[in-house]
């Protein structure tokens, strides 16, 4: 059998001329190898290979058992390059899985733009747009991005697309309220566009399968509509402005305080509109005279991490039960009488109730059982000597002011860490 050591390099092998095809690739079991298969000859189209070759490459239709043969044989071969290879898609795909180890690399074609399956990137930009053409296509290809911003991509094309091809990136133009977007845009804003409902925007979400954000400030619509809107679609977080006092509020906003929140000039809301926040960390309030029904807003706020409650007419702590993050309350000069809700804030570790006079000794059996307090203020409580020693007892490794005199947050309050944290969540500078 002629050699075809002119065609080798660097253990490449070239075929060319070859016979035809003959019916597809099959994937049954090959035949067992005989005990003399090193010194058997490994022949296709009449030709024999270097068992050793790591790459073969082909030039138009070859016979099936011989190719079968030929590629079980060569156990160094890496990549197979078909040039004019006259197999269907789903022979192509069943060569591929009857050999899950080798790369398959032939020269693909939709319309006048010819590509290779083993590129990374594809360009379809100049090519006339055919979908079922493409989906034929996707398996076969290695590509992570196909541009298709030449396109004009409906939404039926991009659900197809991406529920074919669902970790593939498809480039493509979108408009949208007469704004333009890439389909691969993780956060897009529609930003003081009017809008009576959201009905539009949930249809063009197929549109992006990567899309993590959506702003939507000043749209016109209500703060329950929003929520719901954000409720129907996990993954992708829908952004608006909340009012709150006369203030405006991102919904998805860390902290909140007076002092660095946006004037809206609009008649006051209520506080409790923080409730849409759900990502708060950090809130102060002290201060600002805020009433019991304010406190609301608690219950929607599930990673609050610091609360600032400092003279506001608030008498039990109820919504912080929806709070199990919560480190640190201020609610010195408040006029609290009950905190058995801080029964369920098991990381509470800073707790300021200072000067309340409300608050009387039955709040002692809840702060006994917060082991994990490490700063406990509570200036001028009305609390005997002998509950002062009960409670030192409960809580050994508790650091104590309970005397009168103190300012609130005087003695050290503000030089523990926790303090310096906190204020950094409330993007706020350090006080004394």
């Amino acid at each position: 059998m002629k050699r075809l050591a002119s065609l080798m390099i660097i253990s490449v092998l070239f075929l060319s001329a070859c016979v035809s095809r003959g019916d597809a690739v099959q994937t049954a079991a090959l035949p067992a190898e005989s005990e003399n298969a090193e010194e058997t000859p490994i022949l296709l189209c009449g030709n024999e290979l270097e068992r050793d070759a790591e790459t073969l490459r082909l030039e138009g239709g070859c016979d099936a058992d011989e190719l079968r043969t030929a590629l079980s044989a060569m156990e160094q071969l890496q990549l197979v390059e078909w040039q004019n290879c006259p197999l269907s898609t789903a022979e192509r795909l069943e060569l591929r899985k009857a050999y899950p180890a080798l790369r398959f690399d032939w020269t693909l074609q939709l319309g006048s733009v010819s590509f290779s399956a083993l590129a990374e990137e594809v360009d379809l930009s100049a090519a006339q747009k055919d979908i079922p053409a493409l989906l034929e296509l996707l398996p076969l290809m290695s590509a992570q991005s196909v541009d298709l911003s030449g396109w004009s991509i409906g939404a039926e094309d991009a659900a197809a697309l991406h529920e074919a091809e669902p970790e593939r990136d498809f480039l493509y133009t979108v408009e949208l309220f007469d704004r333009s977007f890439s389909s691969l845009d993780t956060e897009i804003d529609l930003s003081d566009i009017p809008m009576e409902d959201t009905a539009a925007v949930e249809a063009a979400l197929v549109f992006f399968p990567k899309l993590e954000k959506v702003l939507m400030l000043r749209c016109g619509l209500d703060n329950d509509t929003m929520d719901a809107l954000n409720a129907r679609h996990e993954g992708t977080r829908f952004v608006w402005l909340v009012q709150v006092m006369t203030l405006g509020v991102r919904s998805d906003t860390t902290y909140f305080t007076i002092y660095n929140a946006e004037p809206l000039y609009q008649p006051r809301q209520p506080v409790s509109n923080l409730r849409y926040c759900h990502d708060l960390i950090a809130v102060d309030l002290g201060h600002c005279g805020i009433s019991q029904e304010d406190l609301e807003f608690a219950r929607g706020t599930p990673k609050l991490q610091f609360l600032i409650l400092a003279e506001c007419y608030i008498h039990d702590l109820e919504p912080l039960r929806c709070c199990p993050e919560l480190r640190y309350l201020e609610a010195f000069k408040s006029y609290l009488n009950d905190i058995s809700a801080l029964a369920d804030c098991p990381k509470l570790t800073d707790l300021n109730l200072c000067y309340i006079p409300s608050l009387g000794p039955d709040c002692v059996p809840i702060l006994k059982e917060m082991k994990q307090l490490e700063h406990l203020w509570f200036c001028d409580a009305n609390f005997s000597s002998s509950l002062i020693v009960e409670l030192r007892d409960a809580l050994p490794d508790t650091e104590f002011l309970y005397y009168k005199g103190p300012e609130s947050t005087g003695a050290g309050w503000r030089t523990h860490d926790i303090y310096y944290e906190m204020r950094d969540a409330l993007h706020m500078p350090y006080m004394n």
